[in-house]
């Protein structure tokens, strides 16, 4: 049984970019940043049992999950087992919200990255590296400070697209995020400068 959240009441999402070392993530209520930082997924520094408390608290704080969905390439066969790895690690991070009901909604990285990262003015993506530069910047502008993992950059800018989007259209967000073909008939409340 799914969590409800009132229908444009503030709902509190945990936002994720999935990798498979140190995955980002953004804690938003509303559409106030309160938190974010690194998932302890998989690191030699860290110690590898931290991971299932520290996803435990992280699913106890938020109503939801918005993550990152995987994009496959078309004829990219050579990067088969990166997009395993990654398909992978989304899972395991997936499963803690599954198994408390929460509501969790895939977004696909060119969908919150047109709204956020070009403001909906085009339709070509960023190459990786001006992306992740222009989110760092965005997050930074959120968050009140500079930021400097891009994982958590775009885990902040993911975040802030799916807190603004509930904000205009209540749990009808889930769909409109998650829906690539649907969404492109409904545009995201701009960000307050």
């Amino acid at each position: 049984m799914k969590r409800k959240s009132s229908t444009f009441g503030e709902i509190r999402i945990c936002a994720v970019d999935p990798d498979t070392l140190l995955p980002g993530y953004a804690v938003f209520h509303g559409t106030r940043l309160v938190e974010h930082g690194v998932i302890p997924f998989r690191h030699k520094h860290r110690v590898r049992h931290a991971f299932p408390f520290f996803m435990r608290d992280l699913v106890k704080k938020t109503d939801a999950l918005v993550i990152e969905d995987q994009f496959v390439p078309p004829g990219k066969t050579e990067i088969a087992k990166s997009i395993i790895n990654l398909a992978v690690a989304r899972g395991k991070i997936e499963l803690f919200f599954d198994m408390e009901g929460k509501n969790i909604c895939r977004v696909m990285g060119y969908r919150w990255q047109n709204e956020v990262l070009t403001s909906g003015r085009s339709r070509r993506s960023l190459k990786r590296a001006e992306a992740d530069r222009v989110a760092r910047m965005i997050a930074g502008q959120i968050a009140g400070g500079e930021i400097q993992n891009a994982d958590v950059a775009s885990a902040i800018c993911i975040g802030s697209f799916f807190a603004r989007l509930h904000q205009v259209h209540g749990d009808l967000a889930f769909k409109i995020a998650a829906e690539t073909g649907y969404s492109r008939q409904v545009k995201v409340k701009k960000r307050a400068n």
